[in-house]
């Protein structure tokens, strides 16, 4: 899509772009890929600006978009919204009733308010260098999928033997506690956006739902997941179940169904996933896993628990191969058995 620019909320190295600009509400106008022409849209952030008119100018606008907020002149300047990370926001875009936003982040532009698209004049362009799509064979990516399904397949299967007659136990400890239903099936979504059943023991009270309104103002996150110390919405069983990491056994149902795979990015609902438009693309182009690169290597540090999601799982996809599951594997078993 074609957008005019001016920034807002201007960070400090904003001003070398203003200055050449020679007008602070001049306005830039180049060119970024629409997520409908590529599945691999997700490398939009990694390589933006792909191109300009000129490499200063393109610099520039690099290193404005990587620490601020860029906005349509149409936005209003004057509004509660909150960013985290940089955010890219379109022609048209209005805020309102828009609590944060976490980037890296496109807000897509309002169709009927797209501005005209004007000629281009190839033999101006001059190309940026970015990071590089990584290439490898099709046999060797045939051979990655397939192997790996069929990992996938057995490893379930066999887990699911070994851990099946606990399963009356955990169901009995539900059920005295808080009754019934003893699974809770949320809705996330698989490779290509295809919605699911992520299966889970159900480890809080039927009410949680009632309580997380309350408790909103408390949210610890840094990112659209919503996170307090001593939940109040966990019940005892629950607290067991976590602290054993024995609450997903039944996703491997999802890996026998194909939903998921055992290694791959967290599975997410739709509302988070469009957080960050490249991420969704990465994390949407792989199936989900019942463990990943980022429940092995985050930090917990405060404020960088979402940002970090996003880094790992653009890592993983990426770098998808048997020795980074193999790697995964091994990490995820030393942090159950509490190896160091």
């Amino acid at each position: 899509f074609i957008v005019e620019m001016a920034p807002v909320n201007a960070p400090p190295n904003a001003e070398p772009l203003i200055a050449l600009l020679d007008n602070p509400s001049a306005k830039l106008k180049f060119t970024v890929p629409d997520r409908s022409f590529s599945s691999r849209f997700w490398l939009f952030k990694r390589n933006q600006p792909l191109f300009n008119a000129t490499s200063a100018l393109a610099s520039i606008v690099t290193a404005c978009f990587s620490r601020g907020t860029v906005s349509d002149k149409s936005t209003p300047s004057e509004n509660d919204t909150r960013f985290v990370g940089p955010v890219w926001i379109g022609t048209g875009r209005d805020l309102d009733g828009i609590n944060s936003v976490v980037g890296p982040a496109v807000l897509w532009d309002k169709p009927e308010l797209r501005p005209t698209v004007e000629s281009l004049q190839w033999h101006a362009i001059e190309p940026m260098d970015h990071v590089a799509d990584p290439q490898r064979s099709t046999k060797s990516r045939s051979f990655y999928r397939v192997t790996k399904r069929v990992f996938d397949v057995a490893f379930a299967l066999l887990f699911l033997m070994v851990t099946l007659p606990i399963y009356p136990l955990l169901m009995f400890a539900i059920y005295l506690e808080d009754g019934r239903p003893f699974f809770f099936a949320h809705r996330r979504e698989s490779m290509g956006g295809r919605e699911f059943p992520c299966l889970k023991f159900r480890t809080m009270y039927n009410n949680a739902d009632e309580i997380k309104q309350q408790l909103q103002q408390e949210n610890q996150a840094d990112g659209p997941q919503f996170f307090i110390d001593d939940d109040p919405r966990i019940t005892k069983v629950g607290r067991f179940m976590r602290k054993c990491n024995i609450d997903e056994f039944p996703q491997f149902f999802n890996v026998l169904l194909g939903q998921m795979s055992v290694v791959g990015p967290r599975p997410s609902p739709y509302t988070e996933n469009q957080y960050s438009p490249a991420w969704r693309e990465a994390r949407l182009s792989v199936r989900p896993g019942v463990t990943g690169l980022w429940q092995v290597k985050r930090s917990r540090e405060p404020g960088k628990d979402f940002q970090e999601w996003i880094r790992y799982d653009i890592r993983y996809v990426e770098n998808a191969s048997w020795k980074m599951d193999l790697y995964i594997l091994w990490r995820t078993f030393k942090m159950i058995a509490h190896i160091k």
